[in-house]
């Protein structure tokens, strides 16, 4: 990527886990002018825009209140540039010697965070100092000399909002890419979120100019929009919820408890309880290998296989889609009922069903953990789930044992009580679906 290329400006503004008890009121919008005159001094963000500057910031029209909860401005200095950057850190954390906050701006050639060159002032021990990465994907990686091309001029810890001003050149190389803040035209996205000591961390929050801007003029003070959104890493992960708990858990259900359920009823010439069971398993592997193209897609090919938790997640991710794929090849090529290994099949089939299903639970969860803006409480949504779906077992096991054959007498008066186990666990079901598919797909 050359620097005469039209390049799409990238912020990334992320402010993340800090705790401070102290006044919460800061951004609130009726100011008197003595309260104006103390943030403008503590945090001079808020002096001459659109005089010397060129600031953006939300909510809209909070530089006329003092009241920004994030904000970004630019000016020439020199033959470089001036950035100042403020962002609210309310949000209930602690700043420790290794993890905190941290405030960046980037430069991105797509307008996503892939191909980012990015400057983050990162507060760590309550110290800010000023450093340099880059955006491989989703991954940040530092430059092998982070501080060379910045420099930091002032930094703010106070009142649950961090600000810092930085100088940087105005043409610039990360790794292969170079920037050109002289003669190309960016958008400005900005967002925020937690800091380690040794890297930044993906945002929690993110926001975006319209369109493009230019640092060569001044114009007065524009409005960052909020931009939270559905990508196809979310759709990656809505699809999966869908597949294994809303389908696959359902489905293996029916051949284990409910061969004898609905006597006498069928759908398109097959019982109902093996129409239902292959619709459901054929639903779910197709979902399933969507979700699949979609990942390869988003992360352009394989994940950075030193990301431990990322690297574990697509393994064990592409092992069970294998076997889910031989698992329905298996059902609809399953031996006749009179046949001498169909009983083997049986087993085989049930069993592997029940593993695939533990393995893709516990990938759902590894998941979770990189699905950037899902709580940490949403695990335990997922662990109810899970003894849920063990208590369901334990429910079915006191009415009947699996693929146990009674007799007509005693079927009739079971039957009920399992059926009613069976649409009491479909409700719950899509209960849970519902409820993890809108939290891992909806990202900030």
């Amino acid at each position: 990527m050359t620097g005469r290329a039209s390049f799409i400006f990238m912020c990334v503004i992320s402010a993340g886990f800090y705790s401070n008890n102290a006044s919460k009121d800061i951004f609130h919008t009726d100011r008197s002018r003595g309260t104006r005159q103390l943030l403008s001094s503590e945090f001079p963000i808020y002096d001459d825009c659109g005089v010397t500057k060129q600031c953006f910031g939300y909510p809209p029209g909070c530089f006329d209140n003092y009241s920004c909860s994030m904000a970004v401005s630019y000016r020439k200095f020199n033959q470089s540039y001036e950035f100042e950057l403020l962002a609210d850190i309310s949000e209930n954390a602690t700043i420790t010697n290794r993890t905190g906050i941290y405030v960046a701006v980037g430069l991105s050639p797509t307008g996503k965070m892939d191909k980012s060159s990015v400057t983050d002032c990162s507060a760590i021990g309550g110290t800010i100092k000023a450093s340099m990465s880059y955006n491989q994907g989703r991954n940040n990686q530092r430059l092998p000399k982070p501080t060379d091309g910045v420099n930091l001029t002032r930094s703010v810890l106070s009142n649950n909002t961090i600000y810092c001003s930085f100088i940087r050149n105005a043409t610039f190389s990360a790794f292969s890419d170079e920037f050109d803040l002289e003669n190309d035209s960016y958008y400005l996205i900005l967002a925020k979120g937690p800091a380690e000591k040794e890297r930044i961390k993906y945002h929690t929050m993110k926001l975006a100019t319209p369109s493009f801007v230019s640092f060569t003029t001044i114009s007065k003070e524009r409005s960052l929009f909020y931009e939270k959104k559905y990508d196809l890493r979310s759709a990656h992960a809505v699809f999966m919820t869908i597949a294994w708990i809303g389908l696959v858990s359902i489905g293996i259900l029916l051949p284990r408890y409910h061969k004898d359920s609905w006597p006498g009823r069928s759908i398109a010439d097959k019982d109902i309880w093996l129409f239902l069971h292959m619709g459901l398993m054929s639903g779910a592997v197709i979902l399933i290998h969507v979700a699949i193209v979609l990942i390869f897609i988003d992360v352009n090919g394989w994940v950075d296989a030193a990301h431990k938790t990322a690297n574990a997640h697509a393994v064990i991710g592409i092992i069970i889609t294998i076997f889910i794929t031989f698992q329905a090849a298996g059902g609809v090529l399953r031996p006749e009922p009179e046949s001498e290994v169909r009983y083997v099949f049986r087993y085989i089939h049930s069993n592997t069903g029940y593993v695939i299903l533990a393995f893709a639970l516990l990938n759902i969860y590894l998941g979770s953990l990189l699905q950037h803006g899902v709580p940490v409480w949403s695990g335990y949504i997922l662990l109810i789930f899970i003894l849920f779906y063990l208590w369901m077992q334990f429910g079915y096991a006191l009415v009947r044992r699996p693929n146990q054959v009674y007799d007509k007498n005693y079927a009739s008066k079971k039957l009920t009580l399992t059926e009613f186990l069976f649409y009491a666990y479909i409700v719950m079901a899509v209960i849970f679906t519902i409820f993890l598919a809108a939290l891992y797909g909806y990202t900030a």
